[in-house]
């Protein structure tokens, strides 16, 4: 089975270790190789590979919070030039199944919780994250077009926040995770939390997203499916998870200000379950543990 993975950044590293555990041979395409906005490049890709079963696109222009306000026009621009002309080529080239990486960024600002896909559509994005979120919902509606017209076979997982090993949290582009681990083992006196606490999330460790990215090769289901651990943890609780996994012995201060971004986010996972038969195994606090040992061993 001819295997291509776009983007070798976070998950598209611990993508391919899982896929070649289970003895594939995937190819990783890098942006040193192709620059995925021209079609040039794209072209060149396809003719290198040869006919492709199965297409992941993990390729992606996305950061934090500050990263995605400070760069809206520049987010867009590179994940739909990406996208839209990768769908067409894979279409055009006969590709067997495109499984395009969605986001929880795409969830309107303020949906029903626990949200389900069905909300995609029902309104804007939260701002901070508009640019992105849009730019994902692009890529699902032309996949389901050409899915209609051409009958090119796609999957359209949504990934909750992830976070594990590998990560990058020494970057503007870092995500909470990350940047909060990076925290506790840099200042070992104080750490100052922005916020109250209250701001929640799904958090899905990146080598169970890996493990239910390769199960779609196998499944056939040409709709928006969330994948996400269906618990909600508060920042109040994850940095409690991250302080004992660092052993912080220092003081942890909240500043009491708003939290900026989504306030809460929360999953049905019931439509994952069903189609998948599997749920997220990593709980939190082992998540938390493994990412924690990883980013010091990482440092030394």
């Amino acid at each position: 089975m001819n295997i291509v993975v776009t983007g070798v950044g976070f998950l598209g590293k611990h993508l391919t270790s899982h896929l070649r555990s289970l003895g594939y041979d995937p190819y990783s395409v890098t942006r040193q190789a192709y620059n995925l906005r021209q079609i040039s490049h794209i072209e060149a890709l396809f003719k290198h590979t040869g006919p492709i079963d199965i297409l992941y696109h993990l390729a992606a222009n996305v950061g934090g919070i500050q990263y995605n306000l400070d760069n809206p026009g520049t987010i867009f621009y590179d994940n739909v030039m990406m996208t839209t002309q990768l769908i067409h080529q894979a279409m055009l080239h006969g590709v067997g199944k495109f499984i395009m990486i969605g986001s929880v960024c795409s969830f309107p600002a303020y949906p029903p919780m626990p949200t389900n896909e069905r909300h995609l559509w029902t309104g804007y994005p939260e701002e901070s994250n508009g640019a992105y979120g849009v730019s994902k919902l692009v890529a699902l509606a032309q996949l389901q077009a050409y899915h209609k017209q051409y009958k090119l076979n796609f999957a359209y997982p949504i990934l909750a926040n992830l976070y594990g090993p590998g990560d990058s949290g020494f970057t503007d582009k870092a995500h909470l995770v990350p940047s909060l681990i990076k925290k506790f083992v840099s200042n070992p006196n104080e750490v100052v939390m922005f916020g109250k606490g209250e701001l929640s999330r799904d958090f899905l460790y990146v080598e169970d997203a890996a493990e239910a990215l390769v199960k779609l090769i196998d499944v056939d289901y040409p709709e928006p499916l969330t994948i996400a651990t269906g618990i909600e943890v508060s920042k109040r609780n994850l940095v409690r998870a991250i302080v004992e996994a660092t052993n912080y012995q220092g003081k942890v201060t909240w500043d009491g200000k708003k939290d900026r971004g989504q306030l809460k986010r929360s999953y049905d996972v019931h439509e994952m379950k069903r189609v998948l038969k599997w749920s997220p195994q990593t709980d939190i606090n082992t998540g938390i543990k493994k990412t924690v040992e990883w980013y010091k061993e990482s440092i030394r």
